[in-house]
This record gives C-alpha cells, structure tokens and sequence, in this order.
C-alpha cells in the first residue's frame, strides 16, 4: 500500500509516504509558506524513495477545518496531482488528525481537539482511541470555548494551538499521523474522486 499525505490546515506544512508499512515525513513550519514549500517538499519525497504519483493507491489531506489559505492550497494541489495521476482521494478531519497526533505522541486516549478559529472561537471536536484509531465522539464544530461540553466519565485532554489556559499540549496536525487513518479509511473503501478534493469550513454554531 502507498499513500501520499498533505496537512497545511495551521502553519506548519506536512506531507508523509506510506509505503507498506513504513511512514516517512517532512515537516516544517512555515507560516504562509505553504504555497511554495508544499510541491517541492512532496516531490523531494516521492523522488527519494522511488515512487512515482501514478504508484500510489490514493491521497491524502486535511481538508479542514483550518487556515482557509492553508486549505485551499492542499485542496487544488490533491485534485491536480490526483486527476492526474488516476487515484482516488481520502480527505479527513484535520481536527481528528490531530487528535491521532496526539495519541501517537503523548498516548492521550480522551482527546478535545482545538484550533483557533479566531474572533474569540475555537475549532474543536472531542475524540477518544478504539483499536489505535482516534474516532469522533462530539462532531467537530466551531464555538466559544465556553460552549464546549464534555462527558464527565472521561479525562479529557485539550491539544492543539494554545487557547487561553486550556490547552494541555501545543502541537499541530501531523501528515505520519494522517497516514494511520488514512490506511484505515482506504481498507474500507472509504475514498472519493479528485473533484471531491475540497475543503470543509465550519460555520458559527447557535448554542442556547
């Protein structure tokens, strides 16, 4: 199985191969840099491992939610790479990428995933771990922070971009990460088309 990853949705710019059951990445972070590094970063990849875009059975990415730019630059890149090289595409949760991250990083099994959605919201959605994959529990959503409610039986720990006091781990979305639910989503036939390649936006939520 060979599948490339793009994550761009905050500032840091990943990209990872899965190639059977090895994962290799380049990450950097790069505030508004995505649209240069991400193309070269993904070939430099390719190139030093043998593998050519038509080799992979599918895409990758994180198609939100995030930085809009840094969204649409992964979205138009995965359609063009995957029209063009015929494979099927897998877009996932950028909030359940990082909540996979931290799981593969710190262990957390009980997880809010939280990023900034700026003008005094977070994006976030909580997760917990089955079988090694982190899986939704409360959909992702963009609130207040004090809108967020959490099960009482559960440790939760907060991670992500630094919120307030909240936040127990700064980290980002990884694409090694992206890989593990990735491998899952396509075992299952879990894939759409190149023209499905678009980013996911969340709207304000009305809560009472």
């Amino acid at each position: 199985m060979k599948i490339l990853a793009l994550e761009t949705s905050t500032a840091q710019c990943s990209c990872a191969l899965l190639i059977g059951q090895e994962r290799f990445e380049d990450t950097r972070y790069a505030p508004r840099q995505h649209t240069e590094l991400l193309l070269p970063m993904i070939d430099h990849l390719l190139k030093s491992h043998n593998i050519a875009l038509k080799d992979l059975d599918a895409i990758t990415f994180g198609q939100g939610p995030g930085s809009f730019m840094g969204l649409r630059v992964a979205a138009s890149l995965v359609q063009g790479l995957a029209f063009g090289a015929h494979v099927p595409v897998i877009p996932l949760s950028t909030l359940g990428i990082l909540a996979q991250t931290a799981y593969e990083q710190a262990g957390f099994e009980a997880v809010v995933a939280l990023l900034d959605a700026r003008m005094g919201q977070i994006y976030w959605g909580a997760y917990q771990a089955k079988k090694g994959l982190m899986q939704s529990v409360i959909a992702d959503q963009r609130t207040a922070i004090e809108a967020v409610k959490l099960p009482a039986a559960e440790e939760w720990k907060w991670v992500g971009e630094k919120v307030e006091s909240e936040t127990d781990l700064i980290l980002y979305p990884q694409a090694k990460a992206l890989l593990t639910l990735a491998q899952a989503a396509l075992n299952t036939g879990h894939t759409v088309p190149p023209e499905k390649a678009i980013p996911l936006y969340l709207q304000d939520q009305v809560t009472g």
